[in-house]
Parts: C-alpha cells; sequence; structure tokens
C-alpha cells in the first residue's frame, strides 16, 4: 500500500484536526470517534494500512498551539522528555510519516531506508528516528523487540547525544559494543544474520545498525565538517583516565581535538591540557575551549626547541592516516596517547590497520569504570623500543 498521503489531504486532514482541537478541546480517542469522515480515514489509511487493522505504535496525541492555531502533537516515548522541544517542533503527520516509515523497514528488514529517511541529517529528523525506534522496539507485535534495560540503556544513550548537542558533558555514555551486544528478543536464531567483525565476535545484524545510528556524529554535522563529534566522552571517563594522566609526562597537548569535547573533559577531571588544535579552523567550539587552527607537524616544530620531547604526551581520540605520516615526517620523538569510550575497541582495531606496516612502538591500555570500559594506546612514534619502554614503564598494559 503506498504510505504516501497527498499534500491536499494532509492539510485537509490537519484542518479538521486543528478546528476540532480549537473547538472542543477534547481527547483524541473522542476525536476518533467523531471526525472520523470518509476523507479522515482516508489519510489513516494511507498512513496506518487499512481501517482496523493493528498499529505497532501507542498513538496519543495533545493540544499545542502553532502560530496561534491549536494542533494535536504526539509526547516522546515515556522517560524521554528530555526530546520534548524536538516534538514540539513537529506536527502530528510528520511523527506519523517517520514511524510509517520504521514500521515498513524493520518489517522489511531493509535498513538502507535509514540512511534515505535522515539523508540531510537535519538533528531533530535523526533525534525523532532514533526516538521513534526505541517505542518500536517496546511494542509486542515488532519483529525487533527489547526489553526494558534494553530500552533505557538506548534511552540514555540518546540523552547523553542531547546532553552533547547541548554543550553539556554526560554523565556516563554507553560504547557502540555495549549497542552491538542488546538482545532483540523478537529476532528470533532462525532469522538472524550475523555480521563478523575486526574483533572477532558476531553480531546480528540489526545491533550493529542500531548501534552505528544510534551515534554522537548522526546529530553534531556531516562528518568531515568542523562541527562534527566523532567520539563522545563522559565526566565517568574523565576521573577514570586520572590515575593514568598521573604517570604521564606534564605536558598535555590534543591533536586532531575537532570541537575539543575530549579536552573538555579532562579539564572537568581536574586534568592540565597545555593546547588544543585541529587543523581545521573550528566555527563553534566547546564554551570552554579555544581550538587552535594547527597542523600537527606546526605543533611539533614549535615545541621541538622549547621544551623536551620527553615532557609531552600528543592526545588525540579519532587518528586519520594523514596524522600518522605527519608525525612520522618530523623524525622527532613523540609519545602519543590514542583515547576512545564511545568506540570502545574499535579504535584499536582502527589504529592497528594505521600503523600495520609501520614498526611504531605500542602499548594497550584498558580500564574498567562505573560500568563501561574504555580502551586506549600510547603510541611511541620515532621513538626506539627501549626509550618508548623507559617512558611507559609505569604503565600496566592491557592484557585482554
Amino acid at each position: 500500500m503506498d504510505a504516501r498521503i497527498s499534500s491536499s489531504d494532509e492539510a485537509a486532514l490537519m484542518h479538521d484536526i486543528s478546528k476540532f482541537f480549537s473547538k472542543d478541546k477534547v481527547s483524541v480517542s473522542a476525536f476518533s470517534r467523531k471526525v472520523t469522515e470518509e476523507r479522515v480515514e482516508g489519510c489513516r489509511a494511507n498512513l496506518f494500512g487499512a481501517a482496523g487493522s493493528v498499529n505497532p505504535f501507542d498513538i496519543s496525541t495533545k493540544d499545542r498551539k502553532v502560530a496561534g492555531i491549536s494542533v494535536a502533537h504526539i509526547d516522546p516515548p515515556s522517560g524521554m522528555d528530555f526530546l520534548k522541544d524536538v516534538y514540539n517542533k513537529l506536527d502530528l503527520t510528520s511523527v506519523i510519516s517517520i514511524r510509517k516509515k520504521i514500521e515498513l523497514m524493520f518489517s522489511n528488514h531493509d535498513f538502507s531506508e535509514l540512511l534515505n529517511i535522515d539523508k540531510e541529517r537535519n538533528v531533530d529528523v535523526s533525534f525523532l528516528l532514533m526516538a521513534e525506534m526505541i517505542r518500536y522496539f517496546k511494542t509486542e507485535t515488532s519483529k525487533y523487540r527489547l526489553d526494558e534495560p534494553s530500552l533505557n540503556t538506548l534511552k540514555d544513550q540518546v540523552h547523553a547525544m542531547k546532553k552533547v548537542c547541548d554543550r553539556e558533558i554526560p554523565e556516563r555514555i554507553h560504547s557502540r559494543r555495549e549497542l552491538m551486544l542488546l538482545d532483540f528478543k523478537g529476532y528470533s536464531a532462525a532469522n538472524k544474520e550475523n555480521v563478523s567483525l575486526p574483533d572477532g565476535h558476531c553480531y546480528s545484524r540489526i545491533s550493529v545498525v542500531v548501534a552505528n545510528y544510534f551515534s554522537i556524529h548522526r546529530v553534531t554535522g556531516r562528518i568531515g565538517s568542523d562541527r562534527c563529534i566523532y567520539e563522545m566522552f563522559s565526566k565517568s571517563f574523565g576521573q577514570a583516565v586520572k590515575p593514568l594522566f598521573e604517570k604521564l609526562p606534564k605536558n598535555k597537548i590534543e591533536v586532531g581535538a575537532g570541537v575539543g569535547l575530549l579536552s573538555a573533559v579532562l579539564k572537568d577531571a581536574g586534568i592540565k591540557i597545555l593546547l588544543t588544535s585541529d587543523i581545521k579552523k573550528i566555527s563553534v567550539p566547546w564554551p570552554s575551549e579555544t581550538v587552535r587552527k594547527k597542523s600537527v607537524k606546526q605543533i611539533i616544530d614549535y615545541y621541538k626547541d622549547k621544551k623536551n620531547n620527553n615532557e609531552i604526551v600528543y592526545l588525540c581520540s579519532s587518528p586519520e592516516p594523514k596524522m600518522i605520516k605527519e608525525i612520522l615526517s618530523t623524525k622527532q620523538p613523540i609519545l602519543l596517547l590514542v583515547l576512545s569510550e564511545e568506540a570502545g575497541n574499535d579504535t584499536l582495531f582502527t589504529l592497528n590497520t594505521l600503523i600495520k606496516d609501520t614498526p611504531i612502538p605500542k602499548k594497550v591500555i584498558g580500564y574498567d569504570f562505573d560500568g563501561g570500559r574504555f580502551y586506549g594506546a600510547l603510541l611511541g612514534v620515532n621513538m626506539q623500543t627501549a626509550a618508548f619502554e623507559k617512558v611507559t614503564k609505569n604503565i600496566p598494559e592491557d592484557k585482554r
């Protein structure tokens, strides 16, 4: 069935909704009884399927004012009131349209539609999609049902992302691997499509899709833009890494910082950062941060005559091949600390790929904290193994 609704029918439907709510101020159940004329029922059939069919979403609406006109709207799922500002911008038909697309997408097991729905990377649409997927995963008729603890995990992750978008540091986040371990009850073993990832584990296709969609870069700008945040960090992470930083050189410089979230989290935990930098000009940095537009090479060249390299540790969260090559080209011995919380051990696999053809001394680190775990690695770029081991001798290696 064609799930689209014509602009004229949509206008007529919204006019009837607006007129009804403005006049009577009664519940939507009364509205369903009183205003189910052929035109309205035809519109609903286009959106939900034939009249009388079971709608997998629990539709409940409230009255609100838009430009002086009273219009029906839908509240966010239970426990997600932090998205009320998002839902208040959207009308009933917009939300219903998204719901229908989600239902069709999961019914057909065609997750590519996610990219089509959100191709413009609109922040409100992205948050709406996440919230309505959570609502869908709760329904008994869903093929991809989640229990309450799993639903709460997703809600907490969306809340953390909303805080980051509002330029607040979240208390706690979940790693991508935690999300990939969610158990979709309605997704029977018989029809599971498993995906093998570099960590050696197999995950259901739906869990990989969800883990990758519920990621901070979905709501902070297109990948490659100066607004994009590739990795979330939390207050819990900042407190957890303090013992590690006490064993590192006293001068910390973040490179490839983006908006400066990692520096902000570390400073919030009482860790001093000498400089925060990125190769791009960052138009909207984190409120507490000044991000200098400098390449890694420029920074290394500047400090090589001012400080002993053994007194500096360079930090980054999402290293790129260009960055590693640039550090190598300086021929200066550099201690580089790569940190990850949201991406988890995915960062280690990326890092191993970057340096697989280069003899760089490495020490993998990892710590459990507050129900989570952070991963990282110390690299001795342009360093002799003996010199690297001397600098990192007090830091235990993660053997997991």
